[in-house]
């Protein structure tokens, strides 16, 4: 491998991100799990003790955060 670090495993996962009124927290995570953390890395790298921290921000168009 000509000296390189093979990765066993991601212990932890951080993302943050802006979404709408539409989209509950918990759906915004359930996408975000699906639809970017398990295309992006592979599976074998995944496992029961990964953690994962998804922090969301609501964004509204008068530029109010919660």
């Amino acid at each position: 491998d000509g000296g390189a670090t093979i990765p066993l495993r991601v212990d932890t996962i951080v993302i943050s991100t802006q979404h709408a009124d539409s989209i509950s927290t918990e759906e915004l995570r359930k996408e975000i799990l699906n639809k970017i953390i398990k295309q992006v890395i592979p599976a074998k790298l995944l496992d029961e003790r990964t953690v994962y921290h998804v922090s969301d921000v609501l964004f509204r168009n008068n530029f109010q955060y919660r």
